[in-house]
């Protein structure tokens, strides 16, 4: 998914005897991918959608095998927020997550919005957002680089509604 992730890596099993690599994209307007070794980076297109293919070959000084059989990938892009009748909606992702997290939120009604992460036991470990805020949508990102691993709870208060998300932290 375009909107959660601009780059994805692809491994292979080590191939006896390799010194090099050379990895593959079809179609070439599915993105740029690049790597030596037997991990292939793809750096994907933000305007494309649909499936590409992905294949490596191995290669030493006595030649060069043929590509392998394609890995295929579904290139998606979703985009937006639902129509939300409540004054307030909340999408964390990427989540899990392993250092930063970017929240995105609706808020329908001028108000005060209040944003907390807690830990398991309820503690609250974070305060985040704190301030009036007028409708429409908005995006932060958090660091939680400095956060141990474990489940946490995001809280956000407008008005009378509140909503809770779980949130996974992973190494």
């Amino acid at each position: 998914d375009l909107r959660i992730t601009t780059s994805s890596d692809y491994t292979i099993p080590v191939v006896p005897y390799a010194i090099d690599y050379s990895w593959q994209i079809d179609p070439l307007e599915a993105g740029t991918i690049s790597g030596n070794t037997s991990t292939g980076n793809v750096i994907w297109s933000p305007t494309y959608l649909g499936t590409a293919m992905i294949s490596v070959k191995a290669m030493n000084e006595c030649g060069e095998s043929d590509y392998s059989e394609a890995f295929e990938v579904t290139v998606d892009n979703t985009v937006g927020l639902p129509e939300i009748p409540e004054n307030l909606d909340l999408l964390i992702y990427p989540n899990p997550c392993s250092g930063a997290v970017r929240l995105r939120y609706l808020i329908h009604d001028i108000g005060y919005l209040i944003s907390d992460l807690y830990d398991i036991s309820g503690k609250k470990i974070r305060e985040l957002v704190h301030e009036e805020k007028i409708p429409g949508v908005y995006e932060m990102e958090i660091d939680l680089s400095d956060v141990p691993e474990g489940v946490y709870f995001l809280k956000m208060q407008a008005g009378e509604q509140v909503i809770v998300r779980k949130l996974v932290k992973i190494k």
